[in-house]
């Protein structure tokens, strides 16, 4: 069965704070899923990619079929005290990226909402990219140290700086959702759907544009499309990305195993690629094999556009 879905995704950064050394800003804000979308297999991607945590996020699965709403409370006011190099400790890492989201979706069976949290855990920056890290540092004093300093060349570095401490080499990720759902939406009616957690462990070589997620998932499943009896079932897979430019091309591979059924045949494949329009606009297409008795042909075409960037102090104190 063939299914087109448009997702239209509106996201913002709402943080911000300007001293006299000079600020970064975080201009890649590429909108991720809510994990209630990812936990009702209702996404261009079933395995997220490292992303940058904004302080806002709507999004719109196909105008009339559901939408979902992010927070990221941390985001929401401005950290004069915050410094770009805080970003690349582990220490308060949880607060930062902790998202709250909320979702709707609305499928031929029923209608669905789901509740869902996201965070990072850990992440860990190679003695190379600390080496890269610290010139690049270097080079933000030397141009201001000049006689004559080029402040728009100062500021390119600054955001140089900013972009390289959000590539860790290595991060561990964690999301968990909850989903109901109801023929009418009526909270009387309501019932237990699907449950999940997962967790993601992301590999960036060098910090470089070639990395890799790894997922391992647990769900219970209660009620759901064709799975309507209760099952146990868990999800590995893989997914890899190389960006160029302003492109970003993926491919990911998803195993789903029914431990309740005794059923592993069922798989997910898809091709994902995204095109950087403007600062914060991206277009992004999907197309691939889903799992059996959720849609058999992946075809998704989508809009993500962030309304404003993350700001952050990248001077010393």
């Amino acid at each position: 069965m063939k299914k087109v879905i448009f997702i239209f995704c509106f996201g913002a950064g709402l943080a911000g704070t300007v001293n006299a050394q000079g600020i970064s800003e975080f201009n890649n804000l590429q909108t991720p899923s809510a994990p209630g979308f990812i936990l009702l297999d209702q996404t261009p991607s079933a395995i997220e990619k490292p992303t940058t945590a904004q302080g806002f996020a709507i999004s719109a699965l196909n105008l009339f079929q559901g939408g979902a709403l992010e927070v990221t409370p941390f985001w929401l006011k401005p950290h004069p005290n915050l410094f770009v190099r805080d970003l690349q400790r582990n220490a308060g890492l949880y607060a930062r990226t902790l998202g709250i989201s909320i979702a709707t979706v609305n499928l031929d069976s029923a209608k669905y909402i789901s509740a869902g949290l996201r965070s990072r855990l850990y992440q860990k920056f190679s003695d190379s990219q600390q080496v890269r890290i610290s010139r690049k540092i270097g080079q933000i004093e030397d141009e201001l140290s000049k006689p004559n300093p080029s402040l728009e060349r100062a500021q390119e570095l600054r955001d140089e700086y900013a972009d390289m401490v959000t590539k860790p080499t290595f991060s561990w990720d964690i999301a968990l959702a909850l989903a109901g759902n109801s023929d009418s939406m009526n909270v009387n009616t309501m019932q237990t759907s699907r449950a999940g957690v997962w967790m993601g462990f992301n590999w960036r070589p060098q910090g470089g544009d070639l990395y890799f997620t790894l997922l391992t998932r647990y769900l219970h499943n209660v009620n759901f499309e064709a799975e309507t009896a209760m099952a146990d079932i868990g999800d590995a897979g893989f997914r890899l990305n190389y960006d160029v430019d302003r492109f970003s091309i993926s491919v990911e591979y998803l195993q789903r195993l029914n431990f309740t059924a005794s059923n592993y045949s069922a798989n997910r494949f898809a091709l994902i690629a995204s095109y950087q329009v403007s600062e914060n606009l991206y277009f992004t297409g999907t197309a691939g094999k889903n799992f059996p008795g959720v849609n058999n042909l992946i075809t998704m075409v989508g809009i993500n556009f962030g309304i404003s960037s993350n700001k952050i102090n990248s001077g010393t104190p």
